[in-house]
């Protein structure tokens, strides 16, 4: 069990996952108010992007990251980097079955980062 061998080596058990916010994922003029109030959405016509890369460990610690462009082996491995290095040990990540996470990129920086980061 990851729990286990995570307590086992008092490394950091950290459940991680990503997710992209538009700006326009709203229909544009809608939004919500209290009762009675006609909503006031102010636009001025450009549409942007923003990805967001995040950990939450079982003790509560939160770490995140956002980047502009696509998720990438590289944007995942040096969120793993920062993560290892502001969790002052090991950590074990849970996460989900995204193509990036099996790459052979990561593959290969996991493997030369084993005794710091361990994927599940």
């Amino acid at each position: 069990m990851i729990r286990a061998r995570a307590s086992g080596e008092k490394a950091e058990l950290v459940r991680a996952d990503q997710c992209g916010l538009r700006s326009d994922s709203v229909p544009p003029g809608r939004s919500w108010a209290p009762a009675g109030q006609t909503p006031l959405v102010r636009v001025n016509g450009r549409r942007f992007r923003v990805d967001i890369m995040s950990g939450v460990a079982s003790r509560g610690s939160l770490w995140f990251t956002v980047f502009p462009g696509r998720f990438t082996a590289k944007v995942f491995c040096a969120f793993l980097d920062r993560l290892a290095r502001r969790a002052g040990r090991k950590v074990h990540v849970i996460a989900d079955r995204h193509p990036v996470h099996h790459s052979k990129a990561v593959r290969d920086w996991l493997a030369e980062n084993a005794e710091r980061v361990e994927l599940h």
